[in-house]
């Protein structure tokens, strides 16, 4: 990735909610005009970009460079639920097709959110917040391709650890011994990859997941409480708003007013 660059112009952001496409497997023009930045809610599929083809799950960042390839198809694009930025840089960024595979850390949902707010509502300043967010979503690329290979198989067993079992207790110890490794450099990875404690993965994790379910009236609070970890509800609130700012009921009705404001446009 070019570490010097300028974001030259951002195009739109979409937000896609699930069910969006009607077939599983869509084909898109391959001649694509701009980069595109997308961060999967939830859903898992798998693009083909040219020779290069990735699986993009729940939580995961996808880059697509601008350019002429030989096709660009997206398997299971039902289930795709995401939001997707369009914008120019002066300079090419990634030559190919990249994702950026542990974005658990729900900062990166929180920062899709605000641009997608800020450029909805097109209030003053709001270009200018959407550039900074982006310059933002953008380094997360680039700290996840520079974090070596081995280091990040090093703490994949943690990972997937806490992300089948982040309903549960789960004790520092438990991970490392996983891995492999003492809890002292699990904790040292940890913080080089994504600038949080094991603990802290944790506890973004919850917070994402919670976010994500408190966009369906399905689940009440309480209950999202429960199916993310927490016993206590009052706990779980007071978490949730110094995550995001505010409470868990004031998310929803946040969330609502974005969908009705989107459906305007």
């Amino acid at each position: 990735m070019t570490e010097r660059f300028c974001i030259t112009e951002i195009q739109n952001i979409l937000y896609v909610p699930s069910g969006s496409f009607k077939e599983s497997n869509v084909t898109f023009s391959n001649n694509i005009k701009c980069n595109e930045l997308i961060f999967m809610i939830s859903g898992e599929t798998e693009v083909a970009l040219g020779e290069h083809t990735c699986k993009v799950k729940s939580g995961n960042l996808e880059f697509i460079p601008k350019g002429i390839y030989s096709k660009y198809e997206v398997k299971h694009a039902d289930r795709c639920h995401c939001y997707d930025i369009f914008f120019v840089t002066d300079k090419p960024l990634f030559q190919k097709l990249t994702v950026c595979t542990a974005t658990a850390d729900s900062k990166c949902a929180v920062l899709f959110k605000r641009f997608y707010h800020f450029w909805i509502r097109r209030e003053k300043g709001y270009y200018i917040k959407c550039m900074s967010i982006l310059y933002e979503l953008l380094n997360y690329l680039l700290d996840d391709n520079y974090f070596p290979k081995h280091k990040n198989e090093k703490i994949e067993p943690a990972v997937a650890y806490i992300s089948e079992h982040f309903s549960e207790k789960i004790e520092g110890e438990h991970l490392a011994r996983l891995c492999g490794i003492s809890y002292a450099y699990l904790k040292k990875l940890f913080y080089q990859k994504y600038r949080l404690s094991p603990r802290q993965y944790l506890v973004n994790l919850r917070m994402s997941r919670a976010g994500e379910m408190l966009s369906s009236d399905f689940f009440s609070v309480s209950e999202i409480s429960e199916q993310c970890g927490f016993s206590d509800i009052t706990f779980f609130s007071r978490q949730f708003k110094n995550h995001y700012g505010v409470s868990p009921r004031e998310y929803r009705k946040q969330l609502h007013g974005i969908s009705e404001q989107s459906s305007k446009t």
